[in-house]
C-alpha cells in the first residue's frame, strides 16, 4: 500500500485539512479496497500495537480506530462531462451539481437540460445542491 500526507482545501469552509490518503488503489476498478486488503492492514497494525505496548485487544483495536493509516482517504480518479457533451453517451453513476440553479431562469430549456442529465445515467443518479425553489416542480413555468 502507498499512502502520501496532503492537505485539501475546503473553499466553503475556507480552511484546510493535513490527511494522508492512499494511493494504492487510485486506478484500480473496485470502488474501494477488497476486505482482504483492509484485513492484511488491519493485522499488521495489530501486530505493530501488539509488539509495542503489549495492550489488551480492547486497547489494540483502539489504537487502530485512531492510527492515521487505517483513517486515510482513499481516493479515484474523477471525470467530468457536461450534459450537452455528454448527449448520447451513458454511465452507470451520473452526478448532477445544481449548485448553479440559482442563477438559471426555471424555465423549460431548464427542465430538459436536468433531463438530458439525469438519463445518462443507467442505474444511478445523484442530485447535488438542489435548490430550496426546486423541491417543487410547481414552480416552474
Amino acid at each position: 500500500l502507498h499512502f502520501v500526507d496532503a492537505s485539501i482545501a475546503l473553499p466553503d469552509r475556507e480552511e484546510e485539512l493535513d490527511v494522508r490518503l492512499l494511493l494504492s488503489g487510485l486506478a484500480d476498478e473496485q470502488a474501494q479496497r477488497t476486505y482482504e486488503q483492509r484485513l492484511e492492514l488491519y493485522n499488521a497494525l495489530a501486530t505493530d500495537y501488539q509488539a509495542e505496548a503489549g495492550s489488551g485487544i480492547i486497547d489494540v483495536r483502539r489504537a487502530i480506530r485512531k492510527d492515521p493509516f487505517w483513517g486515510a482517504l482513499e481516493i479515484k480518479y474523477g471525470y467530468a462531462v457536461t450534459a450537452h457533451k455528454a448527449q448520447g453517451g451513458q454511465w452507470p453513476c451520473v452526478i448532477v451539481d445544481m449548485s448553479f440553479f440559482g442563477f438559471m431562469p426555471h424555465d423549460r430549456s431548464m427542465i430538459r437540460w436536468l433531463y438530458t442529465a439525469i438519463t445518462r445515467a443507467t442505474e444511478r443518479v445523484y442530485l447535488l445542491n438542489i435548490p430550496e425553489d426546486l423541491y417543487s416542480l410547481e414552480t416552474i413555468a
